[in-house]
């Protein structure tokens, strides 16, 4: 089990020379039953630009499919909740955000060649670097993160 509470990190991706951490959260175990652990901070996000201080829910899930017919495929979802946003400082907040990721992979998977094993970080490491690189230069970049989030496909 990760420790408990689960410090956070919130990275900049915006320096290209390296990430940085913007701040660290606490989220303290809630609840835990089998293939799913919730933890809880009482608010994040200050310390972010345009950010206001937002409770927080992290949630993280295991679980099976079938996508892969008689090989079992395994999940692991991680998400993060924020609750109690607002649009402006005059109303109270009870707008929430979320952010997720899923990762499913068929246990014990070999790679195209059937020499070398599937690594399912790799996935995850290529996701990120879909928005978290500069298509230009091999530099960090929030630009393509950006510009998804604004809506371009």
């Amino acid at each position: 089990m990760l420790v408990d509470p689960l410090p956070v990190k919130t990275l900049n991706l915006s320096s290209a020379s390296a990430i940085t951490v913007v701040e660290t959260n606490s989220f303290a175990l809630v609840d835990l039953a089998p293939g799913k652990s919730v933890r809880r901070c009482a608010a994040i996000g200050g310390a972010m630009a345009g950010m206001q201080y937002a409770a927080a829910t992290l949630t993280i899930a295991h679980s099976q499919s079938k996508e892969n017919g008689a090989v079992p495929t395994d999940r692991s979802l991680i998400r993060l909740d924020l609750d109690g946003l607002s649009k402006s400082t005059a109303e109270k907040g009870g707008l929430k955000a979320f952010a997720y990721l899923v990762v499913g992979a068929p246990r014990g998977a070999m790679s195209v060649d059937g020499d070398d094993v599937f690594l399912p970080l790799q996935l995850v490491y290529t996701l990120l670097g879909t928005f978290a690189v500069s298509t230009t230069a091999a530099t960090l970049s929030d630009a393509n993160l950006s510009r998804i989030l604004a809506g371009e496909p």
